[in-house]
């Protein structure tokens, strides 16, 4: 138990998946644990109360800074376990951007510095960069990123640089 972020974060392509699993379910409950701990602690903290025949209490730092601390800690240790499934959920829900601004290529700065490259390229290179942006255009397509209309109009836009 002691080498959990160790596995984690050196042998993560490693571990197999019974052991991931494992490594991250103890690693929730640390962290869930960690942050009830340390909200216990802030409030016992923070709490200000009356001593039997005596004053006011002023609040207690010995259990305020760790309480921070610790609930710190147990929030870097459950977003670390979800780590995984973020990254799942941003792959799922994000639209990739296409550097050479094939994309809706009329909205991009890409497409127009292509188009001024194309002019200055040799027959043989012209012949390549339209296959390539072609190829890219298809591609888009088949992982469904782009419409079969986007896809045309892409279409069009390249094989007019010839």
């Amino acid at each position: 138990m002691k080498f959990i972020m160790y596995d984690l974060i050196m042998e993560k392509e490693h571990l197999n998946e019974n052991r991931y699993r494992k490594v991250v379910a103890i690693l929730r409950v640390m962290g869930c644990c960690s942050i009830i701990g340390g909200i216990v602690l802030i409030i016992l903290g923070t709490v200000v109360f009356k001593v039997p025949h005596g004053p006011w209490t002023r609040p207690n730092f010995g259990f305020l800074v760790p309480g921070v601390f610790i609930t710190m800690a147990g929030l870097g240790m459950l977003l670390f376990s979800f780590q995984r499934k973020m990254m799942a959920f941003q792959m799922q829900t994000a639209r990739p951007v296409v550097s050479e601004g094939f994309t809706h290529a009329s909205k991009h700065q890409g497409w127009s510095n292509i188009a001024s490259q194309f002019k200055t390229m040799t027959p043989a290179e012209q012949k390549k960069c339209i296959e390539t942006e072609l190829g890219k255009a298809k591609d888009l397509r088949d992982k469904n990123l782009i419409s079969d209309d986007e896809y045309q109009a892409m279409r069009k836009k390249i094989l007019e640089l010839n």
